[in-house]
């Protein structure tokens, strides 16, 4: 991990004037220089930039999702920027675990991951461990990479599903990067009977 970049707090806005969350980013471009810049999106949704808490209070906070690989430092200026709070101190110990499979394509068919066959531990960012269950690996995330908008979608859609309100008022699933990111989250953040709840919108 490089310590320098990693432990940065951003403060991003939610799509469709929903408020605002923060964010820490982790850099282990050192090991996986194409797939290593990691960022953990924190549970809190916020009013206006007035409410960032402290960096202490922030460290308490518990990550709404994440990891997950970024493209790029995030830009500071300009639309759709973060803006920068501070740097946290607070880094993780060990390299986070991601799961991956080998039938990736039919990951946008399948609407309950389950279903789809190949899952495994992917640890060190390469070493793949031995093919178990999907239930096994449900939590961790894929290296998938995004880009700061679909961060954005992606922490709109959750706030959406926890406060109960309609995704299909907010987004066409129909289009493919929005369900794409839609069937992360639900096979990804929930667990089985909420993520097959949250399916039927796609049936």
């Amino acid at each position: 991990m490089i310590k320098e970049s990693s432990g940065k707090i951003y403060f991003f806005s939610l799509e469709f004037d929903l408020g605002f969350t923060l964010c820490k980013l982790y850099d282990y471009t050192d090991i996986a220089p194409f797939d290593g810049l990691l960022v953990n999106v924190l549970n809190i949704q916020l009013k206006d930039n007035g409410a960032i808490p402290s960096i202490e209070d922030i460290d308490k906070l518990k990550v709404l999702f994440g990891p997950v690989p970024l493209n790029k430092y995030p830009n500071i200026k300009g639309r759709g920027s973060w803006e920068y709070v501070g740097k946290s101190e607070t880094l993780p110990k060990k390299i986070p675990v991601f799961k991956d499979t080998n039938h990736i394509i039919a990951l946008n068919k399948a609407t309950d991951w389950a279903k789809v066959d190949g899952w495994r531990r992917r640890y060190d960012f390469n070493n793949s461990g031995d093919y178990c269950e999907y239930e096994a690996v449900r939590e961790l995330e894929m290296l998938v990479l995004y880009d700061m908008r679909n961060i954005a979608i992606r922490t709109t859609m959750h706030f959406l599903l926890l406060n109960n309100k309609k995704i299909s008022d907010y987004y066409n699933l129909s289009d493919d990067n929005y369900r794409s990111i839609y069937l992360q989250i639900i096979n990804t953040s929930f667990d089985k009977k909420k993520g097959v709840i949250f399916s039927k919108i796609l049936k």
